[in-house]
């Protein structure tokens, strides 16, 4: 007999401070959508969305009419639908990934109301919506976050089924897990497996370990892979005369299910950007700010304390991936941004459970983290943009955190922390980034010239790559190199980063550009900017 798994509804009824939070959380998630696309990555991923959009192969990806070989396609469905309602835009590419996001930090919610109390739960998903990676995540957005969602919602399924043994449950994991298997590859899988399957050995459940219903579960996930994997077959490996990316005979299914994932790790992948086995204990400093502070004491807490532990998902699942992911010989950032639901969890876990003594520690280092985020606030409008009248509002808002961060009393240690990460978020999406971006070329001109000319002319570019400007201008914009400038038609626009010493050509307009993902102290400051920006140039054919 199934048993009906619930969450106790006083878990959804949270203090009012906890919802001016909330409401806070969501007004930078809105301010990060609206922000424009950047270079280079996102940039690249948002024109094959368009594209597919656009030439309507969802089963098949191009890129520039080329054959792409890289991620699989979910984030390039989701970015697609959005295009097709609302046009290209930035939160057309956003929305339903961010819509994702939403879905995990709910099931990341019942995932921890099955296993602890109501302050545990809701905390787990405040630390999480608040640290610095997942801010990023909405603002610059990859696959991390489809990941993330389809994950957590897999976990959460599976964590049901087991409490209850309903098979709705069972089929529901199995079908995030196809969704975290087509947002990544198969690290989606493992991501999944490995946390559920050691918490299960860690608790000896040996029957549910060496199960047959394992089989079905990866029979049903191959199932909702089909469309993905039909369409790679025919792609590539029916057509052992294409290269792609270098690859001459490319097997679409091996580089999926192999090559782009093990690959790294094994040396089976020509990616590696020789980054040490350190490497995320660097990255996670920032992309977890301000919850780093607490994730050693918490995790050194909970090792310490395992016969106490109510679950073990979530500590083998920080701890495994985190190891597993350092030994991939290319790494970024935000690939460590799988594990942060675990250790928002054994944050929280921790953060809720520790003495009044140690709660007065964290209010003095959260002050001390305010203090920092004090200078950055005067640094921007005093040494980097002076201060201009449309930021009277963020900077109210500001205050209006910062005034309430000394105000508050219940959960003050936890709620403080949020607040450091509230305010310094408010100045970089409302303020930073909107700014930042008008030195990015691509969107910048690709504006310029749908208010001032036809949108619906061909655009030429000149030693200026940039998917910024074809995805938001709407149509890829033709590369061509030296030798065919003389043969581009009479009165046609032509976007370049190198000046034209012709007179065929007339000189429209100048952009300022910057590369800015790649931010440097001569580019912040206000007085040595000038030194640091190129120009990207627009000219017209006579």
């Amino acid at each position: 007999m199934s048993q009906k798994i619930a969450v106790n509804q006083e878990y959804l009824k949270f203090p009012n401070f906890n919802l001016i939070i909330i409401g806070f959380i969501f007004l930078i998630y809105i301010a990060y959508l609206q922000i424009p696309i950047m270079e280079i990555d996102a940039a690249q991923y948002a024109m094959i969305s368009l594209e597919m959009s656009q030439n309507n192969s969802y089963l098949q990806i191009y890129e520039e009419g080329k054959d792409y070989l890289d991620k699989p396609p979910l984030l390039f469905w989701l970015a697609s639908i959005g295009i097709k309602i609302f046009g290209p835009n930035s939160i057309a590419y956003k929305i339903f990934p961010f819509i994702i996001i939403c879905f995990g930090y709910f099931a990341t919610f019942r995932f921890v109301a099955l296993h602890y109390t109501k302050n545990v739960a809701f905390w787990s998903i405040i630390i999480l919506a608040t640290c610095q990676g997942y801010f990023l995540m909405v603002n610059d957005v990859r696959t991390d976050g489809i990941l993330f969602g389809s994950i957590m919602l897999s976990i959460w399924q599976l964590s049901c089924y087991f409490k209850g043994r309903n098979w709705k449950y069972f089929l529901g994991a199995a079908f995030f897990a196809s969704m975290a298997m087509m947002a990544k590859g198969p690290i989606g899988l493992l991501s999944i497996l490995l946390p559920i399957g050691l918490d299960l050995i860690i608790r000896k459940q040996w029957k549910d370990v060496f199960h047959i219903r394992w089989l079905l579960f990866l029979g049903i996930v191959l199932v909702f892979l089909s469309p993905m994997l039909w369409g790679l077959y025919n792609q590539f490996d029916l057509h052992p005369e294409k290269t792609a990316y270098g690859i001459k005979s490319p097997s679409g299914i091996i580089f999926y299910f192999w090559t782009q994932s093990f690959g790294r790790i094994t040396g089976g992948s020509d990616w590696n950007n020789e980054t040490s086995y350190l490497y995320f204990f660097h990255t996670i400093l920032w992309d977890f700010f301000p919850w780093i502070v607490v994730l050693l004491p918490a995790l050194f807490f909970m090792v310490k304390n395992k016969a106490k532990l109510v679950e073990w998902i979530s500590v083998t699942g920080f701890l495994m991936l985190f190891s597993l992911l350092s030994f991939s010989k290319y790494k970024l950032p935000h690939y460590i941004y799988i594990t942060f639901p675990f250790a928002s969890i054994i944050c929280a876990s921790y953060f809720t459970d520790i003495s009044l003594k140690s709660q007065k520690l964290y209010s003095l280092i959260s002050i001390g983290l305010l203090s920092i985020v004090g200078i950055l606030f005067l640094a921007y409008f005093t040494l980097f943009f002076p201060f201009q009248i449309k930021n009277i509002w963020p900077v109210s808002l500001i205050l209006l955190v910062i005034v309430l961060f000394f105000k508050v009393e219940e959960n003050r240690h936890l709620v403080r922390f949020a607040l450091v990460s509230i305010s310094l978020n408010i100045l970089l999406s409302m303020c930073f980034y909107p700014v930042l971006l008008q030195y990015q070329s691509g969107n910048q001109a690709a504006t310029w010239i749908s208010k001032h000319y036809d949108k619906n002319q061909l655009i030429y570019q000149y030693k200026h790559p940039s998917n910024s400007f074809s995805y938001y201008y709407g149509k890829a914009a033709i590369e061509v190199d030296s030798s065919q400038l003389a043969d581009i038609p009479t009165s046609k626009l032509l976007l370049t980063d190198e000046k034209i010493f012709n007179p065929d050509w007339n000189l429209v307009k100048i952009f300022e550009t910057y590369p800015v993902t790649r931010l440097n102290v001569k580019f912040l400051l206000n007085t040595s900017r000038l030194s640091e920006l190129h120009k990207s140039y627009l000219y017209q054919k006579k």
